[in-house]
C-alpha cells in the first residue's frame, strides 16, 4: 500500500511483485576515472536488481572513437554494458540510439528506463521507436534550463518527453523546473535511494569530545553549485565562538580546491578545516559515522543524495532550501536555512549543535529507510513499470481483437 508523508510517496506493507526485464540507460555511471559519477543511478539499479532482471547500458560519447566500442564489465549485481560512441557533430545521436536499440533487442527487455533527457532520454526514445519498447525517463539535471540552451537541444528534449510512456523527476522542485520549460505532461516523483550496505546506522566507533563538534561537507569542487565558500565563511565565525570548538572535514575534489584551501588560510581556519580529497564511498560512510552534523550549503540541488546517506547513518543534516533538501529534511532530522545566507548558516549550525544529543540516530536512520530505502523506491518504480507494461499488453490485445 502506498501512503503519503510530507508530499512524497512511501511504501508501507508488502505487495507481490512480478519480475521484469529492464534495460536501464545511464549516461552518468561510476567508472575508474569518475568513481562518483552517477553513483545514485548505480544505487537504484542495484536496488532494482534485487527484484528485476536489470541490464545497465552506460554509453559515453568519445571524440577519439572512430567506431562503437562495446564491452561488458563484471563485478556488478546486474549486467553492465559500457559503450563508447564516436562523437560527430550530426551523426552521433543516431549512432547512440541505434546502439541502445541493439542492446534492447539483445536483452529482450520489457521496457527501457533512461536517466537524463539528454543524451540518454533522446537516444532511448528513438530506440523505443525502433524496437517498439516502452520508454520511461527519469530526469536528474538541474538547473533544467541548461538542457534547453540551443534549438536542437530543445527539440530533442521535447521529443524525448513526448514519446516517453512515463516521465519521472527526483523532486517536486525539479518537476516544476521541467514544466517551466514548457514540458506539458504528467511527471511522477520518485526519489533517489542509497546504498544500504554502505550507509547504515551503527554504534559510533569513538565517543564525541565534549565541546567539540565535527562538521562534514561532501560535494564536488568543480563548480560553484555546492557553495563551499559560504561554509568556510561560517567556519571563520565559528572559530571565534565561545560555545564550542568546531572542526570541518571537506570531502571532494576539483579545479576550485586550491582556491578553497587558500581561502581557508586567508580566514585563518586552516587548522580546523581538513581537505580530505575524494576517498572511496566506504571511507565517506566512515566519515559520516564520525561526524556530528552534515552541512550542505548548495545554491541548488535536484535532490541531495548525501543528505539521505548521512541520515541513513543516523546523522542530522543542515542544508539550504535549494530545491531538493527541503523535501527531505523534517523536524528531528535536521534543519533547512535559506541559500547563500552566511548568517543563517552560522545560526543553523549553532542551533543544531546546541541540542546535538537530542537527535536520535535510530529514528533518523529509520526515517531514511522508510522513505528513501531500497524497498520503498523499488516498489514505486515497479508500480510505474507495471502500469506501462499493462498498457502495452492491453494495446497488443486490442490489435489482435481488431485486426
Amino acid at each position: 500500500m502506498l501512503v503519503v508523508s510530507g508530499g512524497t510517496p512511501m511504501y508501507s506493507g508488502t505487495t507481490k511483485v512480478q519480475s521484469m526485464k529492464l534495460l536501464m540507460v545511464a549516461p552518468w555511471f561510476p567508472s575508474m576515472e569518475a568513481p562518483y559519477a552517477g553513483s545514485f543511478i548505480a544505487d537504484q539499479a542495484q536496488a532494482l536488481a534485487d527484484v528485476h532482471d536489470v541490464t545497465v547500458v552506460a554509453p559515453e560519447i568519445v571524440a577519439s572513437q572512430s567506431r562503437i566500442e562495446r564491452r561488458e564489465e563484471e563485478g556488478w549485481p546486474f549486467r553492465l554494458v559500457r559503450l563508447k560512441v564516436p562523437a560527430s557533430h550530426y551523426g552521433h545521436s543516431l549512432q547512440y540510439s541505434f546502439a541502445i536499440a541493439r542492446e534492447a533487442r539483445a536483452s529482450k527487455c520489457d521496457l527501457i528506463h533512461a536517466h537524463v533527457a539528454l543524451p540518454g532520454g533522446f537516444g532511448s526514445a528513438v530506440a523505443g521507436l525502433l524496437t517498439r519498447k516502452p520508454v520511461i525517463i527519469t530526469e536528474h539535471r538541474a538547473p533544467f534550463y541548461e538542457c534547453m540552451q540551443t534549438c536542437r537541444d530543445r527539440i530533442k528534449v521535447r521529443f524525448s518527453f513526448l514519446l516517453a510512456h512515463r516521465a519521472i523527476a527526483v523532486s517536486s522542485a525539479l518537476r516544476k523546473q521541467i514544466k517551466n520549460e514548457g514540458i506539458r505532461r504528467p511527471i511522477d516523483i520518485v526519489p533517489n535511494t542509497f546504498n544500504k550496505s554502505l550507509f547504515s546506522v551503527r554504534p559510533r566507533r569513538k565517543g564525541r569530545v565534549n565541546g567539540q563538534f565535527n562538521l562534514l561537507f561532501v560535494g564536488r569542487l568543480n563548480d560553484e553549485q555546492k557553495n563551499l565558500p559560504s561554509l568556510l565563511r561560517a567556519m571563520r565565525h565559528l572559530s571565534k565562538s565561545e560555545e564550542g570548538e568546531y572542526r570541518l572535514t571537506i570531502i571532494g575534489d576539483g579545479k576550485f580546491r586550491k582556491q578553497y584551501e587558500s581561502m581557508a588560510e586567508q580566514f585563518e581556519i586552516e587548522t580546523c578545516c581538513r581537505f580530505a580529497g575524494s576517498p572511496s564511498r566506504e571511507a565517506i560512510a566512515r566519515e559520516m559515522d564520525d561526524c556530528d552534523l552534515l552541512v550542505l550549503p548548495s545554491l541548488f540541488e535536484t535532490f541531495g543524495v548525501v543528505v539521505i546517506e548521512a541520515m541513513a547513518v543516523g546523522r542530522p543534516v543542515l542544508a539550504t532550501a535549494c530545491g531538493g533538501p527541503e523535501e527531505i529534511i523534517i523536524p528531528g532530522t535536521g534543519k533547512v536555512v535559506p541559500p547563500n545566507d552566511d548568517a543563517s548558516l552560522v545560526k543553523g549550525i549553532l542551533d543544531i549543535c546546541s541540542v546535538i544529543d537530542s537527535f536520535d540516530p535510530i529514528a533518523i536512520s529509520s526515517y531514511a529507510e522508510e522513505r528513501f530505502g531500497n524497498t520503498a523506491v523499488t516498489h514505486l518504480m515497479t508500480e510505474i513499470y507495471e502500469s506501462v507494461a499493462t498498457r502495452k499488453r492491453r494495446f497488443k490485445l486490442c490489435l489482435k481483437e481488431n485486426p
